[in-house]
């Protein structure tokens, strides 16, 4: 009886053994059918993965290529506002100094044509009743020109008889530092019935304020020429 026992004792390790050997032999093999599909999985997609990756790469490629045009592009537009700004500030300096220089000009077309108008009306005449008629002007136009000492504001400098022709030219004219200031030599011409002669003069005016001054007023040299 213990013989039978030991017997089917033997047959039943016998048959765990083989049942372990199963196990581990089906283990091995559903293992290794899992290792050959998943080989075989990645292998058939792997031409799918390739040109997966070839497509990002490509995106890449191409957002980076975009992002350096359009900063290019940025500073293509940035350096061209910097050159148009500095073009438009050396034009507006340039249209500044021009409006300056006008406004000088007219500055100095204005104190010139003042002063030759009083210089005309003060030497150039045909007869007593035109100088008086001149000084009358100085006096109405210019009162502190009329007021300078040695102009004759009331006309009352005149002879008997005809008066001279006297004529006037506008030798040279000088231009100080200040704007307001001016000076004349002027060449003038009197002839009467008995000769003629010429005078220089110098004229110096000043313009304050809008109102032109005399400041100074004296001869320079007189030729005569007898007839």
């Amino acid at each position: 009886m213990a013989w039978k026992n030991k017997k089917l004792l033997s047959k039943t390790k016998n048959k765990l053994s083989d049942a372990k050997n199963n196990i581990k032999s089906d283990f091995n093999k559903t293992k290794n059918e899992y290792k050959d599909n998943v080989n075989e999985t990645f292998t058939n997609k792997k031409p799918l993965f390739i040109i997966i990756l070839v497509f990002v790469i490509l995106f890449l490629l191409s957002f980076s290529y975009k992002e350096y045009r359009t900063l290019n592009e940025f500073k293509n537009v940035y350096s061209y506002n910097q050159k148009i700004n500095k073009e438009n500030t050396k034009f507006n300096k340039k249209i500044y100094k021009n409006n300056k220089k006008n406004e000088d000009l007219q500055k100095d077309n204005l104190i010139y044509k003042e002063s030759i108008d009083v210089i005309k009306h003060m030497i150039k005449f045909s007869s007593w009743e035109q100088y008086s008629d001149n000084m009358k002007w100085i006096r109405e136009n210019y009162p502190e020109v009329a007021n300078h000492e040695f102009v004759d504001k009331d006309g009352l400098q005149v002879g008997n008889g005809n008066s001279p022709i006297s004529t006037y030219e506008i030798i040279d004219y000088l231009k100080s530092n200040d704007k307001n200031n001016i000076a004349f030599i002027v060449k003038q011409n009197i002839a009467d019935d008995i000769n003629s002669y010429t005078k220089k003069w110098f004229f110096s005016f000043n313009r304050e304020n809008g109102n032109l001054k005399l400041i100074d007023f004296y001869p320079l040299a007189t030729l005569f020429t007898m007839e």
